[in-house]
């Protein structure tokens, strides 16, 4: 084996080959996003185009390179969307967060059966299929709520902590998926590892961080307040200290999590969600704030969102202290200015493509794989449309009671004696303010809950080289490099949703966006901007 690997200057085809890949990748992003907020769309059309299933236009080492670096820009957008989680918010749309994301793993799982009659596929076959397609796409739900405006609306916290319960399991059946596909045999340690180890982390974790994490931060702030000039407190101001431990802190949990048995994913979320909840509920010290409004306003527009309490009692200790060590950033702060730069513009589109690369395009279409692949992909999107249910306003079965007691009480004080004292609160409470009936919110959760994406097509493609698919008569043949019609069916359901859903979506806010507009513009009925009512809709960020 060499010991060295010789240093050749890459051709100047190889030059453009790789650098024409990048920029159509942004400029397709930035031109959809502008328009649909689908940006994510182009991109795993360019990698189609780009690479194996369509121009092959890259080489095979390059796309492997490229689907590598892409997880790694999936763990990192996962991990930001933990680190954008709101626990307050969290707390109090739980219950109907998990009926969505409930919904959202049933009906799916229950429609794959479909999949016995049309093609003959065993209950087997069609558990790993409805696997594929419960989950939701986290890469497309983060970025959808990130190009949209939506991430700190009530819908965006409903959607997020849905979509993330519904990867849970996602990310949980890639682990049964692929030990199915290595068992010669059904065992139910290989069902039974993963769930209790996912279960473990978002169990014993949360308990770590509240009983042992908690009175840790409380002790060192402690110290900190009385030597507010000792070599940790200085250590401890330092930008550079946060970023190293919550690089070390997401690292350690993805590594523990898949040498465990759980998936990457969801120790790369827990770890972000670890991070917020730290900033958001620990104390922190006060000698680590700056101790001048123009030092706290210029930490404030170059991070974004540096939280700032009033210095303490400490601040003419740490008045002299250069301008990078004062600030305390947040981790959501720290990501967006180490992080956020190289993961929008190279791995988060190499991802997308990486999608695009796990398309087998030109096996898809012939005529019984694609009437198949139509029909199966119209039942997976209802699977998940169906979540928006839970965001109509229902009618009230006490509705026309309370209606015919209003008119009861009209009818009273009309016949009230002339002379008899009126009731205001009678009248006030008569008349209560409605609130606005639109299908939007719902409309909006169950399309953005469509897209399968990543999650969806990483079990399928484990099923698929576990011979999962596959006849059980025909394992010990040689294999065959052509894919199963399970494979391809269930390819066809998770790129149609993939795209549909992010696509159907983006018209939708688009659509909210221009009827808000419109509203807004009539002074007396200002107070109906909002569309989407008490869902509610956040104005959108620069593109």
């Amino acid at each position: 084996m060499s010991s060295l690997l010789p240093y050749h200057e890459p051709s100047i085809a190889t030059i453009l080959k790789q650098s024409s890949f990048l920029l159509v990748l942004n400029a397709v992003n930035h031109v959809l996003d502008s328009w649909i907020y689908a940006g994510l769309v182009g991109q795993i059309l360019v990698g189609v185009a780009w690479g194996m299933p369509g121009g092959q236009i890259l080489e095979v080492h390059t796309q492997e390179v490229i689907v590598e670096l892409g997880y790694l820009g999936l763990i990192l957008l996962v991990f930001e969307g933990g680190l954008s989680t709101s626990f307050k918010a969290l707390k109090a749309n739980i219950v109907l967060s998990a009926m969505v994301a409930l919904t959202g793993i049933a009906v799916p799982m229950g429609l794959s059966f479909v999949l016995s009659p049309m093609i003959g596929a065993s209950s087997l076959q069609a558990f790993a299929a409805g696997a594929a397609l419960c989950a939701t796409s986290l890469g497309a739900t983060f970025t959808l709520l990130s190009t949209s405006g939506l991430s700190s609306s009530r819908l965006g916290v409903v959607l997020t902590s849905a979509a993330m319960m519904d990867d849970v399991v996602g990310l949980i059946m890639v682990q049964v998926i692929s030990n199915l596909g290595t068992s010669s045999a059904f065992d139910a340690v290989t069902v039974v590892r993963p769930v209790f180890v996912s279960l473990g982390l978002a169990v014993l974790l949360p308990l770590f961080c509240r009983f042992i994490v908690m009175p840790i931060t409380k002790l060192i702030v402690r110290q900190r307040q009385a030597k507010p000039s000792s070599l940790m407190s200085r250590l401890l101001r330092k930008e550079l200290t946060a970023l190293t431990l919550y690089t070390g802190i997401l690292v350690g949990i993805v590594a523990g999590a898949t040498y465990a048995g759980s998936s990457a994913l969801l120790g790369a979320y827990i770890a972000g969600a670890m991070i917020s909840w730290w900033d958001a509920e620990a104390p922190h010290p006060k000698d680590s704030m700056p101790s001048s409004p123009s030092t706290a306003e210029g930490s404030t527009s170059r991070t974004g969102e540096v939280e700032l309490p009033p210095t303490g009692e400490a601040q003419g200790s740490v008045g002299n202290l250069p301008v990078e060590d004062m600030p305390m950033c947040s981790g959501e702060a720290l990501f967006e200015k180490y992080y956020g730069p190289s993961l929008r513009r190279v791995f988060k589109p190499l991802f997308f493509a990486s999608v695009g690369f796990s398309i087998p395009i030109t096996k898809m279409f012939t005529g019984s794989i694609v009437w198949r692949g139509l029909v199966y992909t119209l039942l997976m999107m209802i699977g998940k449309l169906v979540c928006g249910l839970w965001l109509l306003r229902m009618p009230n079965p006490f509705v026309m009671p309370k209606q015919f007691a209003r008119v009861c009480d009209y009818i009273l004080r009309r016949n009230r004696a002339p002379g008899a004292p009126k009731r205001k609160k009678d009248r006030k409470s008569s008349t209560p303010p409605e609130k606005p009936l639109s299908i939007y919110p719902g409309l909006i959760l169950g399309s953005a809950m469509v897209a399968r994406g990543e999650i969806g097509y990483l079990i399928s493609s484990l099923a698929e080289a576990g011979d999962v698919f596959r006849d059980p008569a025909k394992r010990d043949i040689a294999a065959s490099n052509d894919p199963t019609e399970a494979f391809l069916i269930i390819t066809w359901a998770i790129t149609l949703c993939t795209i549909a859903g992010p696509v159907t979506m983006g018209l939708l806010v688009g659509r909210v966006r221009r009827l808000e507009r419109e509203v807004s513009r009539d002074a007396q009925q200002r107070q109906r901007a909002n569309v989407l009512g008490s869902w509610g809709i956040s104005p959108s960020p620069a593109l």
